[in-house]
Formats: structure tokens, sequence, C-alpha cells
């Protein structure tokens, strides 16, 4: 694998980490997984959390890796779930698809453009968006999870 991806995949391991830390203080709470802080239009943690694994599958492993788009991209907001071991699942699956492509990508690659849905764009503008979409997803996740938190202490 090309150093360059290495530090991308480093970078993506290290995110899926502390989402999954936080996932595990969740636990099992649907009420907290679910919780939309900002009504019906928000997402949720864990609609934000699915979107984390398909962001990534999105961008690294459908329009770099030419594989299938994933499945759900289109139905986050109404993304929900009592556990947290399907999102653990997903994630993990994620970062395992996304290994695979970036051991399969050589440097002219890298360095090239992409055809997607008519347009050109460079590799790297996609593995830049997708680790910008996992970062903001999980800060996303770690202020939701902090008002849930305070909210309880609030309410008890």
């Amino acid at each position: 694998m090309l150093a360059e991806l290495e530090n991308y995949l480093d970078v993506l391991e290290t995110k899926h980490t502390e989402l999954k830390d936080i996932l595990a203080e969740i636990g099992d709470n649907a009420t907290a997984l679910n919780w939309k802080p900002l009504g019906e239009e928000g997402l949720s943690i864990f609609a934000l959390a699915v979107d984390v694994a398909l962001q990534e599958d999105f961008w690294v492993s459908h329009v770099v890796g030419k594989r299938a788009e994933p499945p759900g991209i289109d139905q986050l907001e109404t993304a929900q779930g009592a556990r947290i071991e399907p999102l653990i699942q997903l994630l993990t699956a994620a970062q395992a698809n996304t290994a695979q492509v970036f051991g399969e990508l050589e440097a002219n690659t890298v360095n090239g453009q992409i055809e997607f849905n008519g347009d050109l764009l460079d590799t790297r503008w996609c593995l830049l968006t997708s680790t910008q979409r996992v970062a903001e997803n999980l800060g996303q996740i770690s202020v939701m999870w902090q008002w849930w938190q305070q909210n309880q202490e609030t309410i008890n």
C-alpha cells in the first residue's frame, strides 16, 4: 500500500475507533441512539453513525474503487435502531472495504482523476471528502452525546 494511503487509512481508523468508543458509552440505549436534538429535520446519533460507514463506502469503494453503491445511502433520515452492534458491524465492514480498495490503488490512480456521473474528480479530492465526512459526523455525534448526557443530568 502506498504511504499516502496508509496515512489516510490511519486517520480513518482513528476516527472509527473514537466513534466506536462513543457508541460503547451509549450502549444499547435506543432513546439516546435515536434522539434528534434538532427535531425531525436533523439526524440522530444512529443515523450519523450509519452515514460514517456509508459515506466512506460511497467515496472510497464506489467512486474510487468502482464498486457498487452502498445500499441505504438515500434513507438516512429514517435510519434508526436499538442496538450498537449493527453499527459496529457496518463500520467494521466499511474499514475493511477501504483497506481493500487502498491496497489495490496504484500511484497513477491516486495522482489521477476518476470519471463519475459525467464529471472528472481528482482521486485525492474523493479521499479527502471521505475523511472529511467521517470527521464531521464524528464531531456531530460527540457533541450530540454530550448534549444527551447534559439533558439527562438536568432531567434527573
